[in-house]
């Protein structure tokens, strides 16, 4: 949102309303000169390097490696947000669905095993079929 007057700080950059979904050719640049293309490229490279190693690749490990590429301390630095990378953003899309693919499987087998128990409580209170 525009701030009539006043003047964003640094970390403030692309943290607007419309940097949700910057259009393709949209820049943001932080205090020191980096662009989002050079930020997407960073991180491009962080996440073939860990899949290259074979560890576990997540949007967390991938933008602390970001960082060391592009020689920063922290991301909030940059004052771009992890939705505004490409790649970050789709990293956490997968993410995101690994955790409600198995929050829903646990789910499931919580509620089986609840049945289960119901069932069990059930047939051991009805009486046996010779008796009446």
């Amino acid at each position: 949102m525009y701030q009539h007057g006043g003047s964003r700080g640094r970390g403030d950059i692309g943290r607007g309303r419309g940097a949700q979904n910057p259009s393709p050719g949209f820049r943001v640049s932080s205090g020191g000169g980096i662009s989002l293309e050079m930020v997407e490229a960073a991180v491009a490279k962080a996440k073939n390097d860990l899949l290259s190693a074979g560890g576990n690749v997540s949007t967390w490990k991938v933008a602390q490696s970001a960082c060391v590429y592009l020689q920063i301390s922290s991301w909030d630095s940059l004052g771009v947000r992890f939705n505004d990378v490409p790649t970050l953003r789709n990293l956490q899309f997968v993410e995101g669905k690994v955790w409600y693919c198995h929050m829903k499987a646990q789910f499931s087998s919580s509620f089986m095993l609840f049945l289960k128990k119901i069932i069990f409580i059930v047939n051991q209170n009805r009486p046996n079929e010779g008796e009446t």
